[in-house]
């Protein structure tokens, strides 16, 4: 197995300069995305979580050590980034923990856009719908929907800015100034 490692790490290291934990190193994210029913061009890493009803657009990479749950419905778009680490919800066990299990599991559907970025550990809300083209920052807690474009942040999330695209193809983040103290 060592020996596997090895040559596997030496390919990944000439090829693509990186290093992966070894089952990344033998196995196709393409092939995995394929096999879920994934769009085409779609990539997820094998030590990613995917359950439920999940559904994702192509040319969407999805990171390593994430969580996509789709057992209240997951619709992920194409061209979309999800970062290391992104969990995205659709069901929620509050209730159900405070209760001794008296009260149900709450589902409802979770929607990320097309051409979306995620950033590393944040965190998507069961029923949150975030639109297209938006870039959500890392460490975020979204627990509420984000209009197209939007730039948002922070524990819960707030929008601070938006993303511009020219028709040159050109794209700017306008950020919201400061509010005053």
């Amino acid at each position: 197995m060592a020996r596997l490692f090895e040559l596997e790490d030496k390919r990944t290291r000439e090829q693509w300069n990186r290093s992966l934990p070894l089952i990344e190193a033998v196995t196709d994210r393409w092939e995995r995305a394929s096999a879920q029913g994934f769009g085409a061009g779609t990539s997820i890493y094998h030590l990613s979580y995917v359950f439920g009803d999940v559904s994702v657009g192509e040319n969407t990479w999805i990171g390593p050590y994430t969580l996509l749950d789709g057992s209240g419905g997951l619709r992920i778009g194409g061209w979309c980034s999800i970062s290391v680490g992104v969990q995205i919800y659709s069901h929620n066990t509050v209730k159900w923990a405070v209760t001794r299990g008296r009260a149900a599991y709450e589902r409802s559907p979770t929607t990320i856009g097309d051409c979306c970025f995620l950033g590393p550990q944040c965190v998507v809300a069961m029923g949150v719908t975030v639109g297209s083209q938006c870039v959500v920052g890392a460490h975020s807690y979204v627990n509420d929907d984000l209009p197209e474009r939007s730039i948002a942040f922070g524990a819960p999330a707030r929008v601070v800015g938006r993303v511009e695209i020219g028709d040159d193809g050109t794209v700017d983040f306008r950020y919201d100034a400061a509010p005053d103290d």
